[in-house]
């Protein structure tokens, strides 16, 4: 069971100390696709107390960014560089509900994975 925990972490590109947290019930992966200067808007529960990684890994075409949004609408996380691959963290103050937006900033399309720990 530890050696799948730590494929899964590896495969996340996060470190093995964020392994015990995340989203709840489980961690979460999504594949979709954005269209050009639109943005895909996914909620994800997550432990209170416990540390949160999100990935985002677009397929090149645009540039992405990635924001984070507690139950209350304020800006909890961002990563906004100027590539495809994002990535942030953030420790929940309290369970709940949190929105993960993936915003294009390019005219075309992008297909994006998004995963969680």
């Amino acid at each position: 069971m530890k050696r799948l925990l730590l494929a899964v972490v590896l495969a996340l590109g996060v470190s093995p100390a964020f392994a015990a947290a995340g989203a709840a019930p489980s961690p979460a992966s999504r594949s979709t696709s954005v269209q050009g200067f639109h943005n895909v808007t996914y909620k994800i529960t997550f432990a209170a107390g416990a540390p949160a990684v999100i990935r985002v890994t677009g397929d090149g075409d645009t540039q992405l960014a990635l924001v984070v949004y507690d139950a209350a609408g304020k800006r909890v996380a961002a990563d906004s560089r100027l590539n495809d691959v994002l990535i942030v963290r953030f420790t929940p103050a309290a369970r709940g509900t949190y929105q993960v937006r993936v915003i294009n900033r390019g005219g075309v399309p992008n297909r994006f994975s998004l995963k969680t720990n």
